[in-house]
């Protein structure tokens, strides 16, 4: 019960945004924590406990409503219910409804409320509390939780499991024939084709030739020689996408700015475990950028993930091309003669990782601690953006949020509008950004997952590409002094990129 904290017109405001969150969620139009921890939201903690509450009892309070037959009473009031939803769960199931003091000041704030759903309460209360007496009778329920059914409960998102093929060290058709033969998969054209139970399958995916998905996703795999030997790496779909993109983007830029035959470097601003790494160094030695000084420069600053990071490299047969440093990337002096030759920058920092499936349900965040990411992570990007000679830099989170998502990508891109526009990336990718006003629209240009649409991780990615001309300035300017390393709040740690 908000009754204490909330009076008059704040009270009715997030009453309102309560409602509302809460009927685009029953509309699948967006999940609780988006929704109630987005950039417009008031009172976001406060919002967002009320929004999973009343969510959770909705039954049980349309119940209540349709038992007093309220609507029927007044049709006038039915495009309110659902703020009537959240005015019942205040006055029966909140923390303080079974305080009669409590109750009675909850009323006594809403006969100050204009809207006429509120003045109704008072004169509504007595019935709705004794048809919610008789359904505890009736359900034999001894408290209110009792009385929420199991069916009101989220399933557990089933996300699908995807192998990718490590080019570095084998071929797409000579992996398959080892799958088939060797592991007894069967191939499958498509996801719709039939499969039957007992039986193992691959189907290509239809967007990024080197990753198939694999049925049943929880047959055993870790064990299997093909991974064990990282001729395949298990990679969620979403966490393919960043290299995906940039190699969508990349080879094209070069080609167009003719700069093919120079040497091609990448860096991974924030490597570690390195699936994205060796990701790049497979695509990469598959493109044809006419030299042979290809490298992608690796960076992270933890003593644990570098080992685990180097490993990786190693056992995925990437080292020829991968440099591995343990470094912290915005310590790095983008113009260092070492990193003259990086044309692109793959920058996926620490995030929320809200996107991530967990078992238990969505992981909680604080606005501070989106407030604290968005800014280190505005910090890297635009420390990506000073080195001289790159073209092309792809943003990446796991979160939902959009703070960490479209606020940061318009932000970076505002202040650089200059040096970078935001490139539309992934085209055929049907599922975009959330497009609004606040963050210019750059929501349409960039891409999302969501386990619900896609059966994987919750992702965002984003392109950068340099503006014609503005290299040339960049470049000539060697006036620019020793380096600084820029200021990033040092409380942010890398979280664990559990989809990896």
């Amino acid at each position: 019960m908000v009754e204490g904290t909330l009076k008059g017109g704040m009270l009715f405001k997030v009453y309102k945004q309560v409602a509302d969150i809460t009927e685009k969620v029953s509309n699948n139009k967006g999940s609780i924590q988006s929704l109630a921890l987005s950039k417009t939201t008031e009172m976001k903690s406060v919002t967002f406990a009320l929004c999973s509450e009343v969510q959770k009892y909705k039954s049980v309070i349309d119940h209540i409503i349709d038992e007093s037959k309220f609507f029927s009473k007044n049709p006038k009031l039915k495009e309110d219910k659902p703020i009537l939803r959240v005015i019942i769960y205040e006055l029966l199931l909140g923390k303080n409804s079974e305080s009669n003091e409590s109750v009675k000041k909850l009323l006594g704030n809403y006969e100050k409320i204009k809207q006429n759903i509120f003045k109704q309460a008072k004169s509504y209360y007595s019935t709705w509390n004794s048809i919610l007496v008789m359904l505890k009778i009736d359900k034999k329920a001894v408290s209110n939780e009792d009385l929420v059914e199991p069916t009101t409960t989220a399933e557990p998102i089933q996300i699908e499991r995807f192998l990718r093929v490590n080019l570095l060290k084998t071929s797409i058709q000579d992996f398959l024939n080892t799958m088939t033969t060797e592991h007894n998969f069967i191939i499958n054209k498509n996801k719709k084709e039939q499969r039957e139970a007992g039986s193992k399958y691959l189907v290509k995916d239809e967007h990024i030739n080197e990753i198939f998905v694999m049925y049943p996703h929880d047959a055993p795999v870790h064990n299997m020689p093909s991974v064990i030997n990282s001729t395949c790496i298990v990679q969620d779909k979403a966490s393919c996408m960043p290299a995906h993109v940039m190699f969508q983007t990349l080879p094209k830029l070069l080609q167009e700015r003719n700069l093919n035959g120079n040497p091609v470097h990448i860096i991974d601003a924030c490597a570690a475990p390195g699936n994205k790494t060796t990701h790049l160094a497979a695509k990469m030695s598959e493109s044809d950028f006419g030299t042979k000084d290809l490298a992608v420069h690796a960076f992270d600053r933890d003593e644990k993930r570098i080992k685990i990071l180097s490993d990786r490299v190693s056992e995925a047969g990437a080292d020829s091309i991968v440099k591995v440093v343990h470094k912290d990337f915005s310590a790095v002096d983008p113009y260092d003669v070492q990193y003259k030759h990086v044309r692109a920058i793959l920058l996926d920092p620490s995030c929320s990782g809200t996107g991530i499936v967990r078992q238990g349900g969505e992981k909680t965040v604080t606005q501070d601690r989106l407030n604290k990411l968005k800014n280190f992570q505005i910090t890297l990007i635009n420390h990506a953006m000073t080195f001289p000679n790159v073209e092309c830099i792809v943003y990446s989170t796991c979160s939902i949020h959009e703070e960490e998502n479209e606020q940061v990508v318009a932000e970076v891109a505002e202040k650089n509008s200059d040096l970078f526009r935001v490139e539309k990336c992934f085209p055929e990718w049907d599922y975009r950004g959330i497009d609004s006003a606040s963050t210019n629209h750059v929501g349409p240009l960039c891409v999302r997952t969501t386990p619900e649409k896609h059966a994987t991780n919750g992702f965002f990615v984003s392109c950068f590409v340099r503006i014609p001309g503005s290299q040339r300035e960049r470049v000539t300017k060697s006036s620019h002094g020793p380096f600084k390393q820029p200021k990033v709040d040092k409380e942010i740690n890398k979280e664990e990129e559990e989809e990896e």
